[in-house]
């Protein structure tokens, strides 16, 4: 009824411009007056400030585009910190020379807050017209290439020396520190979940021992005959397998639970999930690693020019030696898994024989990670294109 209404709208525009934000008919709206015409405009600035009311900024700002009410747009790309639409916004709006360098300022602060240092540099670079400020700030998000190329371009090659320098050698023993903290963690973490685990085996084994002569004590009376053991072992050694393997369900089951309430684990000593834990915080440091190795190559390649061969080579060598230990490492973390020790059983079978092989059953089972987000590791980085061969 609304939509067959409003092409009755000539003469009465007032009014039909109340029924389309009253009853949010923009987009209909749209399709009837011709596009550039005032009505077609007004519209269009309505439809931008509903946007803004439900804080759609920067479909908002294109909607402003659209309607010729640049500085609108301007406000809104600010708001959706869409620095490239909204300094085109400005320029459209006829905003000073002034205007568009503070709005530039403004964006590039808040660029440098963000992290996104290249992006502010070109902002000003291009905008602000400061060339020094630019290339320190690519200096300080470490987008070396880059700096180097501005500093020869400017012919700033003082740079070199009051920013570059330092700040390639501070983030040379930045690296160095990390690499170093990092090993020593793998190192420590690893060999304490191999302590838990052999820690939480044996313990299983131990129950699994007392069930057994618990479950079975007739078992071993001295008058009970050869066949008759037979007979009983298979039924018993069934019910255990049973026991064991639905204990493990439901422990698994239950952590499951547990941690769709709960993500977070403590690597405190003797807790509950340590070695879920101890997982946990091995992967983030091998997911680290992975990530670390475009930044490493970059100040390598850094370093060699800058002359600082020696510092070049113990940074190559020392990373080569982290990414090595993540990979041997792996396997200790995430075992493949083994296959159960098929149990014996028949007149030959003996009380001894059955507690040996289902000692040795739980030997040969992997452990079991009961949280599915750490089951699988981190993918080990193959590719060596971040080394550099003059340094090997």
């Amino acid at each position: 009824m609304y939509k067959s209404n409003l092409s009755f709208a000539e003469g009465h525009f007032d009014e039909c411009l109340n029924l389309i934000k009253d009853q949010r008919l923009y987009k209909d709206a749209l399709h009837i007056f011709d596009e550039g015409s005032l009505e077609w405009k007004a519209i269009w600035t309505a439809y931008g400030d509903y946007l803004i009311e439900k804080k759609y900024y920067e479909e908002a700002g294109l909607i402003y585009t659209r309607s010729e009410q640049y500085q609108k747009a301007v406000t809104a790309f600010q708001e959706s910190q869409n620095w490239e639409l909204a300094l085109c916004a400005a320029t459209k709006a006829g905003n000073s020379e002034n205007q568009v360098v503070e709005l530039a300022l403004s964006f590039a602060e808040t660029l440098k807050g963000n992290k996104h240092y290249f992006e502010a540099a070109v902002l000003l670079d291009q905008y602000v017209m400061d060339s020094e400020g630019a290339i320190a700030t690519l200096i300080e998000g470490h987008n070396w290439k880059e700096a180097i190329r501005m500093i020869h371009k400017y012919k700033r090659l003082d740079l070199m020396e009051t920013h570059l320098r330092p700040n390639i050698l501070n983030q040379s023993s930045v690296i160095q520190e990390m690499i170093q903290e990092m090993t020593e963690k793998i190192t420590t973490y690893t060999q304490r979940l191999k302590y838990v685990r052999n820690t939480k085996k044996m313990k299983k084994t131990e129950v699994l021992w007392d069930e057994t002569f618990s479950a079975d004590a007739d078992l071993y009376s001295d008058t009970s005959s050869v066949s008759g053991l037979s007979r009983k072992l298979p039924s018993s050694a069934s019910r255990q397998t049973s026991s064991l393997s639905g204990s493990l369900m439901t422990q698994c089951t239950s952590r499951k639970k547990k941690k769709q309430n709960q993500k977070k684990y403590t690597l405190k000593e003797g807790s509950q999930n340590e070695d879920l834990a101890l997982i946990a915080a091995l992967s983030d440091l091998f997911h680290s690693s992975g990530r670390m190795t475009g930044e490493v190559g970059s100040l390598l390649k850094t370093l060699v020019m800058m002359g600082y061969d020696q510092e070049a080579v113990t940074l190559q060598h020392n990373f080569t030696d982290l990414l090595k230990l993540i990979e041997n490492s792996t396997s200790d973390v995430w075992p493949t898994c083994k296959l159960d020790t098929e149990m014996v059983f028949g007149p030959q079978s003996t009380a001894n024989t059955l507690i040996m092989a289902l000692q040795q059953k739980n030997q040969d089972m992997s452990p079991i990670i009961s949280d599915p987000d750490l089951r699988n590791p981190p993918p080990i980085v193959k590719s060596e294109t971040w080394k550099l061969v003059l340094l090997q």
